[in-house]
């Protein structure tokens, strides 16, 4: 670490009680790499095991963090701060935070580009490499907001870390989460399907297990019109093609509202899908089941559907069969002609 125009107002210092107390304001510096904090104060209190600074602030050009407390301890000559990612037991306490990307980049290089900024507040606790947190509630946007805690093993290599995460009264925004930077994805941006879109927020709970580019989701969905549980695994291959499967059951679904057909009512939809996305390929499978579904006034019942997708083939074959209807539908497109 080497710092340039370093300037700082240190009072109230205070040596009794085998402790060193002061107060810090108008800390700035610019360190090499480029990283500069344009204030940052607090209150200090130290001793031969602890460090705690207490109503701290942190400002850049673009962020701005409030810590109630940053809490250091370690156990005297025994090498805590040479080994400090492995050793040092430590705690945040965050209340109304933004942070931007840009400024976590010049700690981990491989989020250059994501300048997305984050709102948030929680505590974060333990060694960086085993860093666990909790009361966490971070937003992405005006409406997309996360509530949850999580733990994990491997910090600071952020890709080759294991979490997990538990969300809870999670609500997301489509336009909100497609405009995310996400720079360990070949298209760097996610792409929410348009028939989702006619949802303002989704809200549901449920927990992240995995590395960044190996993982699962499961979810629970109470969103009105959309109520049920999905099942989302998602690896990245060694030629970094994106392979993912899954299932979902949704035991209420508003088939009139997502298609916008005024003859379509509510329904029920269970399946299981798989695919892979890469520069070369493109293929979507999906296997399901409409157990039933309002269709005019009367009630059709197990409409199975199953549908491929490759490159710029659609392949879509339908059934039904019950005492009202019975009818077969196979259908092969090319997309774009």
């Amino acid at each position: 670490v080497e710092c340039r125009n370093l300037n700082v107002r240190i009072f109230g210092i205070d040596f009794s009680n085998k402790q060193y107390r002061a107060k810090i304001d108008g800390l700035r510096f610019r360190e090499k790499s480029g990283f500069e904090v344009t204030n940052m104060g607090g209150e200090v209190v130290a001793s031969d095991d602890n460090l705690l600074i207490t109503n701290t602030f942190i400002q850049t050009k673009q962020s701005k963090v409030y810590l109630d407390t940053l809490e250091y301890n370690w156990v005297p000559e025994h090498d805590y701060w040479r080994n400090f990612t492995t050793r040092m037991q430590q705690r945040y306490v965050f209340t109304d935070s933004r942070v931007n990307f840009d400024d976590l980049a010049y700690f981990n290089g491989k989020l250059l580009g994501m300048h997305n900024t984050v709102f948030g507040s929680g505590v974060v606790f333990n060694t960086i490499n085993n860093l666990e947190g909790r009361d966490l509630e971070v937003y992405l946007g005006d409406k997309s907001v996360l509530h949850g805690s999580f733990a994990s093993h491997g910090l600071p290599a952020f890709f080759e870390t294991d979490f997990n995460i538990d969300f809870t009264d999670t609500k997301v925004s489509p336009p909100e989460l497609e405009a995310i930077y996400m720079p360990w994805l070949e298209s760097h941006y996610v792409k929410i399907p348009e028939i989702l879109h006619k949802y303002d927020i989704f809200t549901f709970d449920g927990n992240f297990q995995g590395k960044i580019e190996d993982f699962a989701i499961k979810a629970r969905t109470t969103t009105p019109g959309m109520v049920g549980s999905v099942l989302f695994n998602c690896v990245m291959d060694n030629i970094g093609d994106i392979r993912y499967d899954g299932w979902f059951g949704l035991g209420q679904v508003q088939f009139g509202f997502l298609t916008g057909q005024s003859f379509l009512g509510r329904g029920s939809f269970f399946g299981k899908f798989d695919g892979v996305l890469g520069d070369s390929i493109s293929r979507f499978n999906l296997s399901s089941d409409i157990r039933r579904l309002q269709l005019f006034d009367r009630e059709i019942r197990n409409l199975r559907l199953t549908l491929g997708t490759e490159d710029d083939h659609l392949y879509l074959l339908s059934s039904v069969k019950n005492d009202s209807l019975q009818a077969d539908i196979l259908l092969v497109y090319v997309m774009g002609d």
